[in-house]
């Protein structure tokens, strides 16, 4: 089953690295794919990312990370543009993301203001 069939904005939700401390942001994907090219926005536990043309572009930061550090756990290439803000929308899913669940007060896209959010 596609999943991302037909859906114009997909935003996905993930830590940045893995427990390793790999990059999870790939140059390339590496595994099997059932929508390619379908992903707009990632938004990790460092930092709030749009793709534009192949290129992660670093739209914010989380509260004490650095663009240095975003830069040093980032495989795919980045595009830092300017002075990058830091947003608190990081912060609270990375706390999320290190529990390993959802908690009960899970941020609602839509709610929190986040960009195009569906």
């Amino acid at each position: 089953m596609d999943l991302v069939a037909g859906a114009e904005n997909i935003i996905v939700v993930m830590t940045h690295a893995s427990k390793d401390g790999e990059s999870k942001l790939l140059p390339q994907c590496t595994l099997p794919l059932t929508g390619a090219g379908c992903i707009r926005k990632v938004l990790t536990d460092l930092a709030w990312l749009e793709i534009i043309d192949g290129a992660f572009v670093l739209r914010e930061r989380a509260p004490g990370v650095s663009v240095e550090e975003i830069k040093a756990r980032t495989a795919g290439r980045l595009v830092v543009e300017g002075e990058i803000p830091r947003d608190d929308l990081c912060l609270r899913i990375r706390g999320c993301l290190s529990r390993g669940k959802p908690p009960s007060h899970w941020v609602k896209p839509w709610e929190a203001g986040l960009p195009d959010a569906v």
